[in-house]
C-alpha cells in the first residue's frame, strides 16, 4: 500500500466515459505513479534493489531503451517533487512519510551539488552545478550532451522554497535528524544547497546555456525567467536568516534587478512585431519563436499571485502565446483537424517546428505535459481573476486569446460591458467586465469549460489503465516515446489541483 492508501499497480480499467469520474481516477492515479518512480524504502523499494537506484531519485521515466530515459533529471526532478510538496501543504503537512521523501530529495542534490562531471568541477566556480542528468545511482553521467542546463539550479531553488516556507507555515519540523544527515535545519538548506545554486546562477545567468527540451545552447525564456524567480527567493532568504556575506547579497540584488531589465527590455523575448512571446530569441530566424516551454515557465515562477515576477499566467502575452499555440497546431496535427470549427482544446506539442517523435528525428507529435500546460494556465487564471478582485480588463493586449478562445464577437452586445467613448465601430472595443458581474462571471465559466476540453483530450490519449507517455501519435492518437514519463503524471496532477481550486470559488461566488 502507498501512504495515500492506494494499493499500488493493482488499477483497473478507467472509466472513460464519465468526465467527472474520470479526472478524478486519473487525478489519483497519477500521483500513484509518481509515488512508483520515486526511490524511496517507505514508496518503492524496488527501485533501490532491483535497479540500484539511489534513495531520494526521481526516475523521469521507466523507458529503458527507444528512449532510454531511466536517469534523473536536474530538471524533472525539481518539478516532480514540487508537487510532492504541493501534496504536503493541501494535508496541512501531516503526511510524514512523504515528508521524508522530500527530505530524501534534499539530501540526494545535496550530493549531486558536490559531485564534478563534463560540466565541470565543485571547486572550480561550481561549474558542476550547470549539469542536467545523473544516472540513477547518483553517479555523473559521462558522455556527450547538452550541456550546460542552467534552468536546473533555479527549479531546485524554487521546489526547496516550496517546501521551507510551507513547513514553516504549519509549524513542522524536518523530519530527518540522523547524524549522517548534512540538513538538519533550514539554515542549513539555505546554507547548503541553495547557496550555491544561488551563486551558480550569479556567475552564469548572462551566459548561453540548453533549452529545456536539451536542443539550442542560447538564451531562453524559460531559463531567465525561472532565474529570476530564484534570485527573489534568495533575496528573502538572505534577509530571513540575516547573512553576513554583503557581496553575496549586493550580488544577488544587482543581478536580480539586470536579469528583469535582461528579460523585458534587452532579450528579445518581448518581440512588438509577433503577439507572443519568444522563447528563443537568436533562432527566430528558423522557427516562429513560439514554445510549450513559455507556458510553463509562467506556470512555475507563479505560485503567489501577489508576486512581483512578471509574466504571472494572466499577463496578455501569455495569454496569447497560448492561443497563437492553440492556433498553429490545431492546423498542424491531423487528430485536432475535427475540433478547427469547433471552439475546444486540443493536442499541443512543444513547438510547432518540433521533429522529435520520441526515438528519431522525424515527425513531432502532441506531448502530454504541453497540453495539460494548457488546461493548468487556464484553471490558474480562473484562480488568479477571483484573487485580484478587479475587473476583467479585455484590451489590446490580450484580446487576441479571449476573442479567439473564450468569447464571441456577439458578446460584444451585453449591456454590462463598458465601451470606451469615441471607439471605433469597425475594431472591437476594450470591454471592462466588472469582478462578479453576470458578464464577468460568464467568461469564467467559458474558461473553465476550455479547461476541461484540453482534459478531455487527455482522456482521449491515455491508456485504458491511465499510464501517460511523453507524447502520443499526431495521426492516431497512440501514445509513443518514453513510458510513465513522471513529468506528464505530475503535470495531470498539478492540473487537477488547480481544477478544484477554481471550481470552489466559482461555485462560492
Amino acid at each position: 500500500m502507498s501512504p495515500l492508501g492506494f494499493a499500488q499497480e493493482t488499477y483497473q480499467k478507467i472509466t472513460r466515459n464519465k468526465f467527472n469520474d474520470w479526472v478524478k481516477e486519473q487525478f489519483h492515479i497519477s500521483f500513484e505513479k509518481i509515488l512508483l518512480n520515486i526511490a524511496d524504502p517507505e514508496l518503492n523499494k524496488e527501485l533501490m534493489t532491483k535497479d540500484n537506484v539511489t534513495i531520494g531519485v526521481n526516475v523521469a521515466s521507466t523507458s529503458k531503451s527507444k528512449p532510454d530515459y531511466f536517469y534523473q533529471w536536474i530538471r524533472d526532478g525539481a518539478i516532480t517533487m514540487n508537487s510532492i510538496i504541493n501534496y504536503l501543504v493541501d494535508d496541512n503537512f501531516q503526511n510524514k512519510t512523504l515528508q521524508k521523501t522530500v527530505e530524501n530529495y534534499l539530501s540526494n542534490n545535496y550530493n549531486l551539488q558536490r559531485l564534478d562531471n563534463w560540466s565541470g568541477k565543485f571547486k572550480d566556480n561550481l561549474k558542476n552545478l550547470g549539469e542536467p542528468k545523473f544516472h540513477v545511482d547518483s553517479s555523473p553521467f559521462n558522455k556527450v550532451w547538452g550541456r550546460p542546463q542552467n534552468d536546473g539550479p533555479a527549479l531546485r531553488v524554487i521546489t526547496i522554497d516550496n517546501f521551507v516556507k510551507n513547513l514553516e507555515n504549519f509549524n513542522s519540523e524536518l523530519v530527518s535528524k540522523d547524524s549522517n544527515n548534512e540538513l538538519e535545519t533550514v539554515k542549513d538548506i539555505y546554507e547548503k544547497v541553495l547557496k550555491l545554486d544561488l551563486h551558480y546562477i550569479l556567475s552564469n545567468w548572462n551566459l548561453k546555456t540548453f533549452d529545456i527540451w536539451e536542443e539550442i545552447n542560447s538564451f531562453h525564456f524559460f531559463t531567465s525567467l525561472t532565474q529570476l524567480k530564484a534570485l527573489k527567493i534568495g533575496l528573502k532568504y538572505f534577509n530571513k536568516f540575516n547573512d553576513d556575506d554583503t557581496t553575496f547579497g549586493d550580488s544577488l540584488t544587482k543581478v536580480y534587478m539586470d536579469l528583469y531589465h535582461f528579460i523585458n527590455e534587452e532579450s528579445g523575448f518581448v518581440n512588438y512585431n509577433l503577439n507572443h512571446i519568444v522563447e528563443t530569441p537568436s533562432i527566430l530566424n528558423q522557427r516562429s519563436g513560439l514554445d510549450a516551454a513559455i507556458l510553463i515557465a509562467s506556470l512555475l515562477t507563479h505560485d503567489d499571485f501577489d508576486d512581483a515576477i512578471p509574466f504571472d499566467v494572466n499577463d496578455g502575452l501569455i495569454l496569447n502565446t497560448l492561443s497563437e499555440l492553440i492556433k498553429t497546431m490545431k492546423y498542424l496535427y491531423p487528430i485536432n483537424h475535427s475540433k478547427i470549427n469547433l471552439n475546444l482544446g486540443v493536442a499541443l506539442g512543444r513547438y510547432p517546428e518540433d521533429l522529435y517523435d520520441g526515438v528519431k528525428i522525424d515527425e513531432g507529435n502532441p506531448w502530454f505535459l504541453t497540453t495539460l500546460s494548457a488546461s493548468e494556465l487556464l484553471f490558474k487564471l480562473i484562480a488568479n481573476l477571483y484573487y485580484l478582485k478587479e475587473p476583467l480588463l479585455i484590451d489590446e493586449s490580450n484580446q487576441h486569446f479571449y476573442f479567439h478562445n473564450i468569447l464571441e464577437l456577439n458578446f460584444l452586445k451585453t449591456p454590462s460591458s463598458n465601451y470606451p467613448s469615441g471607439s471605433n465601430s469597425n475594431s472591437i472595443p476594450t470591454l471592462e467586465l466588472p469582478y462578479n458581474s453576470i458578464a464577468f462571471n460568464q467568461t469564467v465559466a467559458n474558461l473553465f469549460a476550455y479547461g476541461d476540453s484540453f482534459l478531455d483530450v487527455i482522456r482521449e490519449h491515455v491508456s485504458n489503465e491511465g499510464s501517460m507517455s511523453e507524447q502520443f501519435n499526431k495521426y492516431n492518437g497512440y501514445m509513443q516515446g518514453a513510458e510513465n514519463l513522471t513529468w506528464s503524471y505530475g503535470s495531470f496532477w498539478n492540473c487537477y489541483r488547480w481544477r478544484e481550486r477554481a471550481l470552489t470559488l466559482i461555485e462560492n461566488q
